[in-house]
């Protein structure tokens, strides 16, 4: 019964593992949201945009007037900008820097290494003095200035060079001297400049203040999110197995056989959502409340028809858990796909921990009742991997649980694995 009963669990977690790669690869490159395009002719065309959250600066994108329409793929050159989901892109020529990702791991590598890119630019400030962004394919980032279709790139390089066979760390800082002359009409932006870091939201907020002394309007700024956090409700199934190995001091639960308990869970979330990642990589904290209990089968210490034992084993427990989760999750449509693995730790606030033997001596039957773990652990530590999906404020997932269990004993191991059905709700 207990083998069937894992075999179906692990046949329904197949199923929707596969439905689940099903819906990625049948699905992951739709996610239309509403949009525009302005063609080389400086028209303005409504439409429909795959919006994919992009981390790195896209290439291309499609784009389709009507939800039944014909989808096109429009590349840099093929328009001059778009815009979808509050952000806008411009397409231009730039110069980009093409030196390894990090110069810190390489020795006077103090050149600019440049090559030409044709591609989309973010939009961050627009207005009479615009700031520009890319992150290009190799993970490296840009920002440029300019406008009217003609960029310059803001320079900046973080590289070693050695002294006395001495690593040193080296900033090329060329950005501040461009940012100096291109707000020069501003004095008081000068002090800001030279403390600006080469990074997005320290220099929107310089372009900000430029904009202030200069009492003009900014025509379009981009908000940079801050990471955002999630509270809800988590509730399901939890199906646990409990097993034994050990030597044969410990005989009587290694030749027990415990049936799968299941069981309620239910807790709290608090998920922390990385706005440099789109939202698509979060920190998940949860305390959920979960407990077990499993009753043995009759163990038999011994074929003589005359002496031997039969025990009984109960052993279960009632347990707070905190767990910690990395969660990456990907646009499908209208909803999300994730994964995510992470730790749990257990406290233990009430156990069940019987052992009932019955000793057989010929005619004579003496029961007695003691513990089956002597000084079982109070807190459990294992770890978590699950998949699942998200839904406007719903979600579910399919989770497995491995932790160590509640022997103390180096010679006596008992693992449990719990499979979780969870669905969760989000305030």
């Amino acid at each position: 019964m207990k083998q069937t009963k894992m075999r179906f669990l692990k046949l329904i977690s197949a199923f929707i593992v596969l439905a689940f790669l099903n819906s990625v690869s049948g699905y992951s490159q739709e996610n239309f949201k509403p949009g525009f395009i302005v063609d080389n002719n400086k028209d303005t065309i409504k439409g429909l945009i795959d919006y994919r959250n992009w981390a790195i600066t896209p290439k291309k994108f499609k784009f389709k007037i009507q939800s039944n329409s014909e989808t096109k793929v429009y590349s840099s050159t093929d328009i001059l900008s778009f815009g979808v989901a509050g952000e806008i892109y411009t397409s231009g020529i730039v110069i980009v820097e093409d030196g390894p990702l990090n110069s810190m791991d390489h020795d006077n590598l103090w050149q600019f290494h440049e090559r030409i890119d044709t591609t989309y630019l973010q939009v961050l400030v627009d207005g009479p003095k615009s700031l520009y962004y890319l992150e290009d394919e190799n993970q490296k980032i840009h920002f440029f200035i300019g406008q009217s279709g003609k960029f310059d790139r803001l320079m900046f390089k973080v590289y070693n060079t050695k002294y006395n066979n001495i690593s040193i760390e080296k900033r090329d800082e060329k950005y501040k001297g461009q940012l100096n002359i291109y707000l020069q009409d501003c004095s008081s932006i000068q002090k800001k400049i030279s403390s600006s870091e080469y990074k997005k939201n320290e220099l929107i907020n310089l372009f900000k203040d430029y904009y202030e002394c200069k009492n003009s309007e900014i025509t379009y700024q981009y908000k940079v999110e801050k990471n955002k956090s999630e509270f809800g409700l988590l509730a399901g199934l939890s199906f646990t197995q409990l097993k034994f190995i050990a030597d044969k001091e410990f005989s009587y639960l290694k030749k027990a056989d415990f049936p799968i308990s299941t069981n309620l869970a239910f807790g709290v979330f608090w998920n922390i959502l990385f706005s440099r990642q789109k939202d698509r990589i979060s920190f998940n904290n949860e305390v959920l409340y979960c407990s077990y209990k499993a009753v043995s089968n009759n163990v038999r210490s011994s074929d003589n028809n005359d002496i031997y034992d039969i025990t009984t084993g109960s052993i279960g427990c009632t347990s707070i858990k905190l767990n910690n989760l990395l969660r990456f999750k990907y646009p499908v449509k209208n909803t999300f796909v994730f994964v995510n693995g992470g730790i749990s730790n257990a406290v233990t606030i009430s156990e069940t921990n019987n052992r009932r033997v019955e000793s057989h001596v010929y005619s004579q039957t003496n029961i007695s009742e003691r513990e089956a773990l002597i000084d079982a652990k109070k807190w459990i530590p294992g770890y978590l991997l699950g998949f699942g999906g998200v839904f406007k404020k719903y979600s579910c997932e399919v989770r497995m649980e491995k932790t160590g269990g509640m022997s103390n004993y180096l010679a006596l191991k008992s693992p449990v694995v719990s499979y979780y059905f969870l669905f969760g709700y989000r305030f």
